[in-house]
Formats: C-alpha cells, structure tokens, sequence
C-alpha cells in the first residue's frame, strides 16, 4: 500500500513538472521570443511612444471594443490637443508594397505574402470611437501605420501615415491644427477610458 502511494506521488510530481516545463517553454516560444526579436530589430514601439509629453499626449495602450473574451480591440491609442491617433505597429520584415488589387503585399526572399489593410482597421476603429459619445463630434483622427525601420515601404498613405516607426513621434508632433480645448480632450479621453473598462469586466 505504502509503495503505491509513492508510486502515485511521483508520478503526479513528474506530470506537474511535465506541465510546468511545457508552460515555461510555450511562455519562452511565445512571448519572449517574439519580444526580443523585435527589439533587436529596433522595433520598441513602447520605447517610441513614451518619447511623447505624457502631458500632452494621453495613451491607452489596448482599448477593448467587446469584451475581453471576443479579443475585439485596438492598441496603441493616443489623445491630444489636436485629436486622437491610433498607433497601428506591424512587425513585418521585407519589401511592402501594393498589387494589382490593392492589396497590401509583403515580400521576403522573392515570396510575396498578402497583408491584411491595416489603415482599413484604423478606419473601422475609428467608426466605433465616434459611435461613443457626442463628446467626439468635430474631432480629428489619425490614422498612423509602423513598420520596423528596417522594412522597404514601396506604398503611400492616402488617409494618413504608413512609413517607420522611427518617424512616428515627429509626425504626431507634427500635427498641431484644429486644436481641442482641454475639456474636450479630456472628456473624449475619459470616454474611451470608461468604454475600456467597461468591455475588460
């Protein structure tokens, strides 16, 4: 009886550390990986949109349009004196372009890959914003599309910015007409805030 028992201990101690290791190494594959892949490829979008006065320009790192459990969001949202940006940061590495359809395409090693349209995703992101409050109306928005410094851009934006992410900061900086007051940009920031917390529960 007593050699069962322990039969059963360490065997339930060897599938705990089974899964643990699993867990551990999908954490590795999965987030850090990736993480310091595009670090090392100079791709620290965090590290770029804190270069912004924090006084000035407001952000929500994921703003949740559903709830939490339909993964329904954007990222990198940000609030200020002249509107609201939306940060859309792609880490692709290659040649971007356009084909015949439209299409945004990335090749890489002499394969093309399509894309999805991410300034489509800005626009539709923006249609739910506008949706949330009267607090919006007459606001500016500004679509924003970032690729590492290293990718070749071959396309230019009709509706906004789609370049490097190097170049992101000075054109937000850049924008400086149709000023809101300080009570519109705080209560459009709080409408998003409170929609947010809202689709996070």
């Amino acid at each position: 009886m007593l050699l069962m028992s322990n039969i059963f201990r360490t065997t339930g101690i060897l599938i705990a550390a089974v899964i643990v290791i699993l867990v551990m190494l999908l954490l590795i594959r999965y987030g850090l990986v990736p993480y310091l892949k595009k670090r090392a490829k100079g791709f620290n979008v965090n590290g770029e949109l804190r270069k912004l006065d924090k006084s000035k320009y407001k952000r929500i790192k994921k703003l949740y349009f559903e709830n939490s459990r339909h993964k329904r969001f954007t990222e990198n949202v940000i609030v200020s004196d002249y509107g609201v940006f939306i940060v859309n940061a792609r880490f692709e590495i290659g040649s971007v372009s356009k084909n015949e359809r439209g299409k945004f395409v990335l090749t890489k090693d002499g394969v093309n890959h399509v894309l999805g349209d991410y300034e489509q995703d800005n626009l539709a992101a923006f249609d739910k914003m506008k949706k949330l409050s009267n607090d919006f109306d007459g606001v500016k928005f500004y679509s924003i599309v970032a690729f590492p410094d290293s990718t070749e851009i071959n396309v230019k934006s009709e509706i906004g910015f789609f370049g490097h992410l190097k170049d992101v900061v000075p054109y937000i900086k850049s924008v400086n007409k149709n000023p809101m007051s300080a009570e519109q940009r705080d209560a459009v920031y709080a409408a998003l805030r409170r929609e947010n917390s809202k689709n996070q529960r």
